[in-house]
């Protein structure tokens, strides 16, 4: 499997796991979900070499967007707090 491969079957398979976990999700957490699912499909048809790489990539997208996106203190911590936990 190429590097590039893995890049998009990760972020394929963060996806996944983030649908799953929605299916069971209060009502307060689909916000953050749809958020993270967002920034993952734009992240994973980057070009990208590996798991490290995407996770970078992640950590500038979330940094960047929470520096422009009016969310809430809140919103923003269980945004980080769910991508922390599903981030390999």
């Amino acid at each position: 499997m190429s590097s590039t491969s893995s890049f998009i079957e990760y972020g394929e398979q963060l996806d996944q796991q983030l649908r799953d976990m929605e299916c069971n999700a209060g009502e307060e957490q689909l916000f953050a979900y749809s958020y993270l699912m967002g920034h993952i499909s734009l992240v994973t048809y980057e070009e990208g070499t590996d798991v490290a790489d995407f996770n970078l990539r992640m950590d500038e997208a979330i940094e960047q967007a929470f520096n422009v996106d009016r969310l809430s203190e809140d919103d923003k911590s269980m945004i980080s707090r769910l991508w922390h936990q599903i981030k390999a």
